[in-house]
């Protein structure tokens, strides 16, 4: 019989349990208890799960008080700390990954999160913020690269960052381009990810032959065919 306390996680807060004689399974608001008796019949294992995941790198205090049945008491006390081991993410990048006929102009926007369902991770860290683009370092530590313009701003919603980065000269018609990012969030995770895009065609056809030739006023017969040859590279 006693009680244990824990913080406000969402777990048991000066909560008695159970009497002895009441084992088995209980929940108490959003966790759930478990208690069974030992097999030498002198003490009890209590087992608290959360219902719902701890928020990430949180630390969790947990203090235990226990009485016998002839009312002597003891206590404990521990602390415990979630961890934070997943990588940041990349979350809607455009132009979008493996897509076509993009603007040779095209400026490269993407959000770098650190957000693992409802809870916020550790935060992803500016200065380990590489882009290369189209085999061209664009940004390095989070600092934008000779060539290219870019802006970062915080995403406090996502634990992250805006990025847009853009070229200063045009990409190449008509060219597949690899786009490279490294981030790390604050406790170390790393994310690195690649795509590819490919840019629009802005090379018109040629028209390489007519017949007849422009101006010829002599030499044609009222049926005389016209012929035009054309080419696309």
């Amino acid at each position: 019989n006693g009680d244990i306390i824990l913080d406000a996680y969402g777990l048991p807060a000066e909560k008695t349990f159970v009497e002895p004689d009441e084992l088995g399974q209980l929940v108490f608001d959003q966790r759930e208890v478990s208690i069974s008796e030992d097999s030498d019949g002198l003490g009890y294992s209590i087992n608290i799960v959360p219902l719902n995941p701890y928020p990430l790198s949180s630390r969790v205090d947990v203090t235990v008080q226990v009485f016998d049945l002839a009312s002597n008491e003891a206590n404990a006390a521990f602390s415990f700390t979630t961890s934070d081991d997943d990588a940041p993410t990349l979350v809607d990048p455009l132009p979008s990954p493996n897509s076509v006929a993009n603007s040779i102009a095209s400026a490269i926007s993407f959000t770098l999160a650190d957000q693992q369902g409802t809870f916020s991770g550790s935060g992803v860290n500016e200065n380990t913020i590489d882009i290369t683009i189209d085999g061209e370092r664009a940004m390095r530590s989070g600092v934008v690269q000779e060539g290219f313009t870019a802006s970062i701003t915080p995403n406090v919603t996502l634990s992250g960052f805006d990025v847009i980065i853009a070229r200063e000269s045009l990409f190449t018609p008509r060219k597949t381009i690899n786009v490279d990012i490294t981030a790390s969030d604050n406790n170390s995770n790393v994310l690195k990810t690649s795509y590819v895009f490919t840019t629009e065609d802005v090379t018109p056809p040629q028209v390489i032959f007519v017949s007849p030739k422009p101006g010829q006023t002599s030499g044609l017969p009222q049926d005389t065919a016209i012929i035009v040859d054309v080419r696309s590279e």
